[in-house]
């Protein structure tokens, strides 16, 4: 610990410069601070990644609307299921929570 009272000179008078610099040099807080960055620093990259998560997400969302459902009319069978199961993988790809959204967009096909 670092007391203001351990930092007079042979007069008594304060020694505030030596006092704050001992202060900012000690070690255990110097490391806490440190952590403490480096803890700020590592939240702030996992929220920037769940935000770019979410932004994909929400792009494969809208552009599912854009393509074509399995089992159109005049689709064989065997294209169909492809067709069907690309599009899942590539969702799934994207982030396996998009499974809801791929049942839904895929329904009357196996359902």
């Amino acid at each position: 610990h670092i007391y203001k009272e351990n930092f007079k000179d042979e007069d008594g008078d304060d020694l505030h410069e030596e006092f704050l610099s001992a202060r900012q040099s000690n070690s255990k807080k110097a490391r806490m601070r440190q952590l403490l960055r480096q803890r700020e620093e590592k939240a702030q990259e996992a929220f920037d990644a769940w935000r770019v998560q979410k932004a994909l997400k929400e792009k494969a969302v809208e552009a599912l609307e854009f393509v074509d459902k399995p089992g159109r009319a005049g689709q064989p069978p065997k294209v169909a299921e492809q067709h069907w199961r690309y599009v899942g993988e590539q969702l799934k790809a994207v982030d396996p929570t998009l499974l809801g959204a791929w049942v839904s967009w895929s329904e009357g096909f196996r359902t």
